[in-house]
């Protein structure tokens, strides 16, 4: 009985000098004897000794405590150090932590442990998590930042993926995703992309952008392709289209081509271009050309008309040659 009372006697007086310590000490003075205490206790059992009563002591609370009990503690800890030592002191111990981890780690470390959180975030908060997360991170970003930061962060991605991966990676995954988007989604969306795409870029730069772009594209494709190149792209655009539309298509559009240009360009315009076109063909298959040409549709003429046709022709040439020489003589001599 006696030692039951010195014992309860003995934990008072302990609390009664703490409590009188306490109060004539600051917290250097407890942060000096537990530094003290520490270095004793590791000089006289070496640093296992921490080791293995921390471990112990972490199990004995987790199997009493829950997950709430170490969040609650994390918060009210990370306050009350954000309250003495200010939002620096995170960033500061972040990064000096960073680099130590990244001076004795490498890349396939941080793929690892990223590629095991977002399985951990996935599987806890679902799919949905990371669409929202980024729905909100990309309109926060959006509302701070102008057009010229998505170009310069989107310049420097491609140049880096460029640089670790190569040309043919773009290359390949272009591929890849065409052919799933050509799977899924049928003429018409292309058609519809096209004209909104086209659209905005005309509203941007102007027509004159097209006329640039397709004048520099031109010259591009002259000069690393030759004549055959063109004729065979021709054949083959004629042909798609002539299947598509069928033949009267072409003469629609050839017709209304003829009544535009006749209604803007004069008899001098249909004259020079036929000289051009003359030469240009003389130039490429030689006079000789002409001549072979008009024997056969003079012989195959021969054939195609009676006796009676070829007279009158006859008859009609020689009224058209004196009506010519009639109005020669009339300005030679007006008053005959």
């Amino acid at each position: 009985m006696t030692t039951k009372k010195t014992t309860v006697q003995s934990k008072k007086t302990k609390a009664r000098g703490g409590e009188a310590t306490a109060a004539s000490h600051d917290q250097d003075f407890y942060q000096d004897i537990g530094r003290k205490g520490g270095q004793k206790v590791s000089e006289e059992y070496g640093h296992d000794h921490y080791r293995n009563i921390g471990h112990r002591g972490g199990e004995a609370t987790a199997a009493s405590h829950d997950r709430g009990f170490y969040q609650d503690i994390g918060r009210k800890g990370g306050q009350r150090v954000a309250e003495e030592y200010g939002p620096e002191h995170y960033r500061e111990i972040g990064r000096r932590g960073g680099e130590a981890t990244a001076a004795s780690h490498d890349r396939e470390f941080y793929q690892e442990i990223g590629r095991k959180g977002g399985q951990r975030v996935s599987e806890e908060y679902g799919p949905d998590h990371y669409r929202e997360i980024g729905h909100r991170g990309g309109e926060a970003t959006a509302a701070s930042h102008d057009r010229e930061f998505y170009q310069d962060i989107g310049r420097k991605g491609g140049q880096r993926v460029a640089e670790e991966y190569g040309p043919e990676h773009y290359r390949e995954i272009g591929h890849r995703g065409g052919e799933a988007t050509a799977a899924s989604h049928g003429r018409e969306f292309y058609q519809e992309i096209g004209r909104k795409g086209g659209q905005r870029v005309s509203e941007e730069y102007g027509p004159d952008h097209y006329r640039e772009i397709g004048h520099r594209g031109g010259e591009a494709t002259a000069a690393s392709h030759g004549r055959e190149f063109y004729q065979d792209i021709g054949r083959k655009g004629g042909q798609r289209v002539s299947e598509e539309y069928g033949p009267d298509h072409y003469r629609e559009i050839g017709h209304r081509g003829g009544e535009a240009t006749a209604a803007s360009h004069g008899r001098e315009f249909y004259q020079d271009i036929g000289h051009k076109g003359g030469q240009r063909v003389s130039n490429e298959y030689g006079s000789d050309h002409y001549r072979d040409s008009g024997h056969r549709r003079s012989h195959s003429s021969s054939h195609g008309y009676d006796q009676g046709d070829h007279h009158d022709r006859s008859h009609r040439g020689t009224q058209s040659r004196h009506e010519e020489d009639n109005e020669e003589g009339y300005h030679k001599n007006p008053r005959r």
